[in-house]
């Protein structure tokens, strides 16, 4: 990796999640032995790596709040900065409070019993009336997890966006090309996409 470039780094909290948690809010998991090594463990290798990244993920617990706030300050504690995770469903008082606290706030949701269809018509503008002032400029850096959709990223001011969904059309011989009108491009409507395999 080039030495001036700067990665994004997730805490691979969402994996750890649907391994353990699945939906069924027993969050037991996240009193065991094991999560705490684990959060020791990512919180040793930041510390050994930070410079390297333009910023790292708090271990979010989705539909759990109080615990995703339990292991910011955890972290926090260590020496580290990690941005918090605000989640779709969760109460925006949490939302409120990352950003009295923080310059740069995550938000997810998608995938999560949320559609692009249901941020669209409600949760996003939520979100975005408290995260930007009276003029809709943001007040803090975003970034959207899941989020990469072109109607997401032309309606709110995410400062970052990412997903996987990029990945599975080339995993399947796909190239994503936005169409044009007048000889540009155009990211607000549905692109094209062209098949290089069979």
């Amino acid at each position: 990796v080039c030495e001036t470039m700067k990665l994004a780094l997730d805490s691979g909290a969402h994996s750890l999640y649907n391994k353990y948690v699945k939906g069924s809010r027993d969050f037991s998991f996240y009193e065991s032995d094991e999560l705490w090594e684990f959060a020791d463990d990512y919180a040793n290798f930041l510390l050994e790596n930070k410079d390297r990244f333009e910023f790292y993920v708090c271990m979010d617990v989705i539909r759990n709040p109080e615990l995703s706030w339990k292991l910011q300050k955890y972290l926090e504690k260590k020496g580290l900065s990690p941005i918090p995770v605000f989640h779709g469903g969760e109460d925006f008082k949490w939302l409120k409070k990352y950003i009295e606290n923080y310059e740069y706030v995550g938000i997810g949701g998608l995938g999560q019993r949320m559609s692009t269809s249901l941020w669209l018509s409600g949760m996003g503008d939520s979100a975005f009336s408290l995260i930007c002032d009276d003029k809709g400029i943001p007040r803090v850096k975003v970034h959207g997890f899941a989020m990469t959709s072109p109607e997401l990223i032309i309606e709110f001011p995410f400062y970052s966006v990412d997903s996987t969904s990029w990945m599975q059309f080339g995993k399947y011989g796909l190239i994503v090309v936005p169409k044009k009108q007048n000889g540009k491009f155009i990211y607000d409507t549905p692109p094209h996409i062209i098949s290089v395999s069979s």
